[in-house]
């Protein structure tokens, strides 16, 4: 599940902070 709930607006920074929590999880970098 993302971190921030983007469903109504996300900003950038949330956007970061959702790929980089999956990043994690997934052990992958970009």
């Amino acid at each position: 599940n993302p971190l921030v709930d983007c469903k109504n607006k996300c900003s950038k920074e949330d956007h970061a902070k959702n790929r980089r929590s999956d990043f994690i999880i997934l052990g992958e970098e970009e």
